[in-house]
């Protein structure tokens, strides 16, 4: 049997000589090659994708630009305490404003509608109680994110109706929330690697690795072996298959999306339900997600298949709230792999001398993904 099924040439040209691996071609993945090699020119940076393209959920999110809506950062200051909780709002806070300097709005296609919070009738006790809590939450977010308004407003009693939603008793909004193009984020990192030097494999699916004499070996398909210096997993939800000690686990996230729907009303990103549910405008589309929650156990999985409980209570959700007495279709529906854990914040350290990981993006890896890449090349 042949060492490996791949020519000298190929092997001469591409997987030689490494000094810095990444697995991953996520946002993570990326922004920590285009640090990395911009920090350190003379490197030859890998990234490594199993798939034709980024198969991660980076490619399958909703591109919302969001860094936690009231009852989320709520809950989290009652499970971790207003340090942790108030410290992972600004983490995303602050990679938000990273992202966008770093492509500028129209190479991401970012566009500020703001976002809204909202809470069905049946929740009136629940927004009641948030509602209670939300100056003090202005208040402290202010400076936590060195800004001088409100972070969060109160909505006009008839902005529901204004937006075509059923059945809401309130609403929260928040002016400095934004979506963007996932695809296009992805597409304009290749073109910001590939500036600076940054090669770019596909279709390298690496199954195990391990330390060899100041080294690492990737084993991956087909008998194929790639030496490098240092090796990064940028994997998140898919990081235990290589790493099974790690403190990090999937979660399913699923994702429909409408056929056009005339006269559209909602413009904008909405969150209900401790962000578990969301929704948003995608040109005159609407993108509908979340449910996880519903099946918790069952949703922390790799496979992209549909779960129909939670199928089914996206589209009520649809049918009953956000459009309804509209006529729609639902043209295209995925699920893509988030990375959480019992801590929300991410993981970045090196867990052998010649390897790393930057992982547990918490399904926020559009807000942090990009300072977790330049925390990477300053921790290489």
């Amino acid at each position: 049997m042949p060492h490996s099924y791949i020519s000298y040439w190929e092997h001469d040209v591409w997987l030689k000589d490494i000094d810095i691996t990444i697995i991953g071609s996520g946002i993570v993945g990326l922004s920590s090659a285009y640090f990395i090699k911009k920090k350190y020119p003379q490197k030859k940076v890998v990234v490594l994708e199993r798939g034709f393209l980024p198969h991660g959920a980076t490619t399958r999110n909703a591109g919302f630009s969001c860094f936690g809506s009231p009852s989320e950062i709520l809950s989290d200051i009652k499970k971790t305490g207003k340090d942790k909780a108030y410290a992972l709002v600004k983490e995303r806070f602050d990679g938000l404003n990273a992202l966008i300097q770093l492509h500028g709005p129209d190479a991401i296609q970012y566009e500020n509608f703001g976002g809204y919070e909202i809470f069905k009738e049946s929740e009136k006790s629940t927004y009641e109680e948030y509602l209670s809590k939300l100056n003090e939450l202005n208040t402290e977010l202010q400076d936590v994110l060195n800004i001088r308004s409100h972070v969060y407003q109160v909505a006009e009693k008839n902005k529901s109706a204004e937006l075509g939603l059923k059945g809401i008793v309130g609403m929260f909004f928040n002016p400095w929330e934004g979506q963007l193009h996932s695809g296009l984020l992805i597409r304009n990192l290749v073109k910001l690697c590939r500036e600076v030097g940054v090669e770019i494999i596909t279709g390298i699916n690496i199954h195990r690795f391990e330390n060899s004499n100041h080294q690492v070996i990737l084993h991956a398909e087909n008998h194929v072996e790639i030496k490098t210096k240092k090796l990064i997993i940028t994997v998140n939800g898919f990081a235990k298959a290589l790493v099974p000690e790690l403190e990090v686990f999937p979660a399913r996230g699923q994702v429909l999306v409408t056929s056009p729907i005339h006269g559209l009303q909602i413009r904008g990103t909405f969150h209900h339900n401790e962000g578990f549910d969301y929704f948003r405008n995608v040109g005159n589309r609407v993108l509908l997600g979340g449910g996880r929650n519903l099946d918790a156990d069952n949703e922390q999985t790799t496979s992209m298949e549909r779960n129909e409980k939670i199928f089914g209570y996206l589209f009520e959700l649809l049918k009953e709230t956000v459009l309804p007495g509209k006529e729609f279709s639902i043209d295209y529906e995925w699920s893509g792999t988030m990375g959480v854990g019992e801590e929300k914040s991410p993981i970045v350290k090196y867990i052998k001398d010649n390897v790393m990981v930057a992982v547990r993006m918490g399904g926020m890896g559009v807000a942090i993904g990009t300072n977790v890449g330049k925390k990477v090349a300053e921790t290489v």
